[in-house]
């Protein structure tokens, strides 16, 4: 609970008093969600995409459900140099937050290699592929890879 409070604190300081109640807000709803009305998965609006993101998970998902969006200057990037009609390997697609974007910039013309071994990770990739209906545009794939082909034993982090 401590943790959380100096979490606050750095919102408001760094974001202001509007961010954090709408952060606050999302955390209240986040709750709900997994204790409550105990949901593992649920959408939420990011950016100009819907995203099934995962209740319990501590990386991306919540990121995303507290703030909406996250590495703001990688999205200035991509905008500024993906264009209509382009191939983009996206390797560690996590659940599509990238590749959405990707998706959307190089359009119908255009196509993304989605690539995310993790099978949690990837079962969200595919929701969220089909939500957007850009399963023309994005191809995913559950493999790592690596500088050599064979097969390894895959190790997943208790945390981010």
């Amino acid at each position: 609970m401590i943790n959380k409070i100096k979490n606050l604190k750095k919102i408001l300081k760094h974001e202001g008093l509007k961010i954090a109640v709408i952060t606050s807000l999302n955390l209240l709803y986040l709750i709900i969600l997994k204790y409550i009305l105990r949901k593992k998965y649920f959408v939420r609006e990011i950016h100009n995409y819907k995203m099934f993101l995962d209740a319990n998970d501590p990386g991306i998902s919540r990121t995303l459900a507290l703030f909406g969006t996250r590495e703001k200057e990688h999205i200035y990037i991509l905008q500024q140099e993906l264009k209509e009609g382009m191939v983009v390997l996206d390797i560690g697609a996590n659940i599509g937050y990238y590749a959405l974007m990707e998706a959307a910039l190089v359009g119908e013309q255009g196509h993304v290699y989605a690539v995310e071994p993790s099978p949690q990770n990837y079962l969200l990739l595919k929701k969220n592929v089909k939500i957007n209906r850009f399963e023309k545009v994005i191809e995913t794939f559950q493999i790592g890879i690596s500088d050599r082909a064979g097969v390894e034993q895959f190790y997943l982090a208790s945390s981010s």
